[in-house]
């Protein structure tokens, strides 16, 4: 009987598994939306359906993993690596963070794989950034070998100008807190839009962070154009922030659902003059390539690795 890996990145929105065999080549993959099942079990029986012998399986999961469990930041499911083990019947499965999964994942990337914003040297050793804006905001960095994840979605949001203080008071009246995944993620889109059309007296048109980007990127509405704009400096400035954190000469990834759909949106200069607009520093940023993953399945890959790993131990 063959020995098979699994693999998992779980999103609040969509979950990709991959089957491969022991050497790491996908025998079967699919994309599921999560919301039509109550817990992973149910989505895996739908996946596995003859019950392969699996011998490592490894999953990146939107949330935070602590001793081995999570609960699903967007999404109603709780994991227990324990469970997955018993429905394995193997102990070699582990969860990590689904920006761990992408720290792990951007070092099989091929150059078709990504876009620079700033395409300057990487420095060999240094360390890694990645992030994504998608149901929420990702981010983690990869320094020796070491993946570190983070929360940085929940973190407090930064205005850099009038505008973005404007922006702050505007959400307040919302919401108790204002955080960098309060505006860098699909619904962050939307309330964007809906603040530049209560603010600048334009219709509110468009219901869906879809629509907006859409609008925006044919030009077709001057409020979702105004709201995407905002978006990208605001995506470029907390970039910048992060960057500052952890210095990853390295390079800077930025993957999620929203950046391949808004590239030339990113693509326009406005990203990068708000990512390295951080002086006195600013020349350290502008030393940092930046590029946008084009693939939606390098938190698979990621995840894939590990579970070749863990087969292995």
């Amino acid at each position: 009987m063959s020995n098979y890996l699994i693999a998992g990145d779980i999103g609040g929105t969509k979950t990709f598994l991959a089957l491969a065999n022991l050497n790491g080549s996908i025998i079967k993959e699919q994309r599921f939306e999560s919301l039509n099942f109550s817990n992973l079990i149910k989505m895996l029986d739908v996946f596995l359906p003859d019950k392969p012998t699996i011998v490592g399986a490894c999953f990146g999961v939107a949330g935070p993993v602590i001793n081995q469990q999570v609960k699903i930041t967007n999404l109603p499911w709780e994991i227990k690596t324990s469970e997955l083990q018993d429905y394995f019947n193997c102990k070699n499965v582990s969860l990590i963070n689904d920006f761990a999964a992408i720290g792990h994942g951007v070092t099989a990337l091929h150059p078709h794989d990504v876009a620079y914003l700033q395409n300057v040297p990487a420095q060999h050793g240094s360390p890694l950034l990645v992030l994504g804006a998608g149901t929420d905001l990702g981010m983690a960095t990869v320094s020796n070998g070491q993946i570190l994840p983070s929360e940085t979605s929940h973190a407090t949001f930064a205005p850099d100008d009038a505008l973005q203080r404007q922006l702050v008071d505007w959400a307040l009246t919302k919401t108790n807190r204002v955080t960098n995944g309060y505006f860098l993620s699909g619904i962050g889109l939307t309330r964007l839009y809906q603040f530049i059309c209560e603010t600048q007296g334009f219709s509110n048109t468009y219901q869906t962070a879809a629509e907006i980007s859409h609008a925006a990127m044919l030009n077709a509405d001057l409020a979702a154009i105004s709201a995407l704009h905002l978006f990208v400096r605001i995506y470029g400035s907390v970039a910048g922030n992060l960057a500052l954190s952890c210095l990853p000469f390295g390079g800077i990834f930025i993957a999620g659902g929203i950046a391949p759909k808004i590239l030339p949106a990113l693509q326009n200069g406005d990203f990068i003059k708000a990512f390295s607009n951080k002086p006195p520093m600013s020349h350290l940023l502008e030393k940092m390539p930046v590029s946008v993953v084009l693939t939606e399945k390098v938190g698979l890959l990621g995840a894939l690795q590990q579970a070749i790993l863990l087969a292995i131990d």
